[in-house]
């Protein structure tokens, strides 16, 4: 079984939320027959999801709430909503479901952002999958060539006597120094950008450094043609 997770960034990002304490999820779901064996819809039932998602989103524009995830896996497309109106969101979509005679829907109401946090948001593994992706992209989108080795410059944040712990421990594995101040330690590291094993080697490095009491602030690199 595969699942497809789109989430807002932004949202994601907060440690706490802010309004928006309830939430709605929406629920449609297809027809084996338009189904692959891995649970995802073929690409003509993709579109006629598409379309229902943007019809339910022009019903709910005068709505406060918003779409903040949504899942694709098991032969269904999960909606998730938070809005700060309970009421109008239900009576809106209770009134829009009524209408659709396509697919089945289900709606499924809770208090708080329990759903989003523990299902859709990334924890700090897939952060690292997020991230490392989006860094790749810009990269990619610049030109730069992913079989090339890239010099990748890794950030670190913390107290010094312990930064200077993890570039003695990384420098034996590897790594070259390149600078070190009272907060800050870059080191650097030739890689081809491969999601994969950047991914692996900045879990290996968050790793290390919440072991020691610092941060691991990420990395960065030049474009290579």
């Amino acid at each position: 079984m595969t699942a497809l997770i789109e989430f807002d960034f932004e949202f994601a990002k907060e440690e706490v939320h802010k309004g928006y304490n309830s939430c709605k999820r929406v629920i449609i779901y297809i027809s084996q027959e338009n189904c692959s064996e891995n649970g995802l819809a073929f690409k003509e039932e993709s579109l006629r999801i598409k379309n229902l998602e943007d019809d339910l989103l022009s019903n709910l524009s005068e709505v406060d709430c918003k779409l903040i995830g949504k899942m694709s896996y098991g032969a269904m497309c999960d909606f998730n909503f938070q809005t700060n109106d309970s009421t109008a969101f239900m009576d809106k979509v209770t009134s829009w479901v009524s209408n659709q005679k396509s697919h089945k829907i289900e709606i499924i109401e809770k208090d708080g952002w329990e759903f989003f946090d523990t299902k859709i948001k990334p924890n700090h593994i897939y952060w690292h999958q997020v991230t490392d992706r989006r860094v790749i992209g810009i990269l990619l989108e610049q030109g730069s060539n992913p079989e090339k080795e890239h010099i990748i410059e890794h950030s670190f944040i913390g107290e010094k006597e312990k930064l200077q712990t993890l570039s003695d421990l990384l420098t034996s594995e590897g790594f070259a120094f390149n600078f070190l101040n009272d907060t800050n330690l870059i080191l650097t590291k030739p890689s081809k950008l491969i999601g994969e094993e950047l991914t692996n080697l900045t879990q290996k490095l968050a790793g290390y450094t919440a072991s020691i009491g610092i941060k691991y602030d990420g990395w960065g690199t030049e474009v290579e043609k």
